[in-house]
């Protein structure tokens, strides 16, 4: 494993961390954005890993893309959308 990808998954690990430690206090909404953050530093570590250079964005989407991945269930893309669309109104409503 390289060493940048290795850091991608050091940093999704510790914002699981914060995620599961908002979750146990009930701060949902915290939780929910740390859980986004988790799932685009994973993603950003594949891309990495497949000697690309992952996309300074956050869109979960595209970085499904970026990453290959193509065989998965229509319930992980409703998915992704749902957490997307949290996170832009969640930034915009600050």
């Amino acid at each position: 494993m390289k060493k940048s990808t290795h850091n991608w998954i050091k940093l999704a690990n510790r914002d699981l961390k914060v995620a599961l430690d908002n979750l146990s206090l009930g701060n949902y909404t915290t939780t929910v954005e740390k859980c986004h953050s988790v799932l685009e530093k994973l993603l950003k570590a594949i891309i990495t890993e497949q000697d690309q250079e992952p996309s300074k964005i956050h869109n979960l989407l595209k970085l499904m893309s970026d990453a290959l991945i193509t065989n998965h269930q229509e319930s992980t893309t409703q998915l992704l959308i749902e957490l997307n669309t949290f996170i832009y109104v969640f930034k915009v409503s600050r």
